[in-house]
């Protein structure tokens, strides 16, 4: 079976309920009519991505908001962001047009010196030639960048930006921030929500 037709069973999850102990795997949420009491049920998230770049930021900035500018080569969709900061804390990540034009957002729980990664509420599809920013606002004294990194195929570094939107230019600069790139995914599937019926309904874990 595949998980884009019917469930698949992955075996034994410790029942409960007088269920069988089965748990399933799909793209899909469940209904009232699938499994029994005591099952679970996860919900695969069917986005692949890969990084922008490979960004290694290990300089210290001042700033409070940074990020960078780029050309999209080709017609890609960007599904979020990821972002690197010094102390843990709760930031912003903005997707805009070059003239600051927000295209999307999302709030993000950064974890001090390890990358995070979000996902849009909604992807973003970019044009073939023109540019775009990546930022994050954060707090000051906790972002990092870096003077080099290689970008995919499908977008060019132009300069960075710090300071808001479009902020002010600065050459040679990539702030510790960086767009997700949709792509087809592969195995192993991201967990998109976990559910356990109980009393016939099927309850999303969190």
């Amino acid at each position: 079976m595949s998980i884009y037709g019917n469930p698949v069973v992955l075996g034994g999850s410790g029942g409960g309920g007088g269920g069988s102990g089965n748990a399933f795997a799909s793209l899909n949420a469940p209904t009232a009519a699938d499994g029994e009491n005591g099952q679970y049920w996860f919900q695969l998230r069917e986005i692949g991505y890969k990084d922008g770049t490979t960004l290694n930021p290990t300089d210290n900035a001042s700033v409070s908001i940074g990020g960078w500018e780029f050309t999209a080569n080709s017609a890609i969709t960007i599904c979020g962001a990821r972002a690197y900061t010094r102390t843990s804390y709760t930031g912003t990540v903005k997707l805009a047009y070059s003239n600051g034009t927000v295209l999307a957002e999302k709030s993000i729980s950064l974890e001090a010196g390890r990358w995070v990664y979000v996902l849009f509420d909604s992807d973003v599809t970019l044009t073939a030639g023109n540019n775009y920013i990546i930022t994050l606002f954060g707090n000051s004294g906790t972002l990092v960048y870096t003077r080099s990194a290689t970008t995919d195929a499908s977008i060019s570094y132009v300069k960075g930006r710090y300071g808001g939107l479009p902020g002010t230019s600065e050459s040679g600069v990539l702030y510790g921030v960086d767009v997700l790139i949709k792509s087809e995914a592969q195995p192993p599937y991201p967990l998109k929500k976990q559910y356990y019926k109980s009393g016939g309904i099927w309850t999303e874990v969190t």
